[in-house]
């Protein structure tokens, strides 16, 4: 094994046995094994293993090998329930028909589907635990603009966010991962429910007791689209004036999880920065000589708070540098600062809610970002699946148009 940075690429060596004939070995090296182990870390993560308590592969074999195999067993490891109870009985003749592919070829000592496991991933149930919220409040209000996104998937089947490997642009990025849910409480809300309803995600959420999914707080935007969260002291991003503006209301500093955009007024000098975006610029021109060179150097003068009442105190200044910067390119040029870099928050966790008001960058561009904040996958603790965006995002952000 290799332990020190190597380039991708091949290298070849020989051993004394052939060396005289020109008999080398090729080795290929294609990434490192970090990288590696993380990705099919994060396979392992809600795979369809865990139903069946086959996260070491003792029913089903794989052709992975380590760090893949690792990664994907520890992954797959760290999502089974608690309670292994729904695992199957190891004495029960459970074994995988690997000519079935797709993980659908477990079966029982006489060749059926039952009893191979019940087991629903900490991931899987989470997300249906987010959804069973939203799907209530769709569900029992009948006039709503939700109930009807909910009934245009009657009679047709759940669209697919992608098209092979492309973007499918008539996918709702909102309402299309609440159509399985949808169908799946259908399907299982009558007299005699199919057997696989006891282990589906989204009905076994239904059913849980309300106080444990009923959300904490609602907000219908200006589509008619209602969007909840479950969170008591949800977190918060938001434009860091807004923030702020929060936090002498009342709300808690701890729950604003990070700021986009500029975090001093246009056209001042908080900082030693004039990052000026109006279209008169101080330090291009003399008030008193219109056609003369300004000598004002606005960048380097001394700040004046009582000329920039809007900027943030010294005590203000301290509390946004507590919080995520989501515009580390431009929030200190007191100027138009348009930048959410959302792989902040990939790394550092992505907040309950994204409050924008409609003149700030995230505000005025919501038809753009609004589907990408509110992508398709959802995300467990451990892993996201890739989305459009290529981020981490869980599946249902509500941004909030203050």
């Amino acid at each position: 094994m290799r332990t020190s940075p190597h380039a991708p690429q091949f290298y070849y060596y020989a051993s004394k046995q052939g060396c005289e004939s020109g008999q080398k070995a090729a080795i290929q090296i294609v990434g490192n094994h970090e990288d590696n182990f993380q990705q099919n870390f994060n396979i392992g993560v809600g795979s369809y293993r865990i139903k069946h308590c086959d996260c070491n592969h003792q029913y089903r074999r794989t052709t992975l090998v380590d760090p893949a195999h690792t990664g994907a067993v520890y992954g797959c490891l760290s999502d089974m329930p608690d309670d292994q109870s729904c695992c199957p009985d190891p004495d029960s003749g459970v074994y995988y028909d690997h000519s079935i592919p797709r993980g659908k070829g477990y079966r029982n000592s006489t060749g059926g589907t039952d009893n191979t496991g019940t087991c629903i991933a900490k991931s899987i149930m989470a997300a249906a635990l987010e959804r069973v919220p939203i799907m209530h409040h769709a569900m029992t209000h009948e006039d709503s603009a939700a109930r009807a996104a909910l009934a245009a998937f009657d009679g047709v089947d759940c669209p697919e966010p992608y098209i092979g490997f492309n973007i499918n642009p008539s996918y709702d990025p909102i309402w299309g991962p609440m159509c399985p849910a949808y169908k799946a409480i259908q399907r299982c809300n009558v007299a005699s429910p199919p057997a696989d309803c006891s282990y589906d995600a989204n009905w076994v959420a239904w059913n849980m007791p309300g106080h444990e999914w009923t959300y904490a707080g609602s907000f219908t935007d200006d589509d008619g689209v209602t969007h909840t969260w479950t969170n008591p002291t949800p977190k918060i991003v938001t434009h860091p004036f807004a923030a702020l503006a929060l936090i002498e209301a009342g709300l808690p500093a701890t729950q604003i999880h990070g700021t986009y955009a500029a975090r001093g007024s246009s056209g001042s000098n908080l900082g030693g920065a004039y990052g000026n975006s109006n279209r008169w610029d101080a330090d291009d021109l003399d008030s008193d000589n219109p056609h003369a060179a300004s000598t004002l150097d606005h960048a380097n003068a001394a700040h004046d708070p009582d000329m920039w009442a809007a900027d943030p105190t010294t005590a203000e200044q301290a509390l946004l540098a507590e919080m995520l910067d989501l515009s580390p390119t431009c929030s200190s040029g007191n100027g138009w600062c348009s930048e959410f870099n959302h792989t902040i928050l990939d790394v550092n966790g992505w907040p309950d809610l994204i409050v924008a008001d409609p003149g700030s960058p995230l505000g005025m561009s919501r038809r753009q970002f609004g589907p990408r904040l509110r992508p398709a996958a959802s995300q467990s603790s451990t892993s996201a699946p890739s989305t459009a965006f290529q981020s981490t995002a869980p599946s249902s952000i509500p941004l909030l148009l203050a």
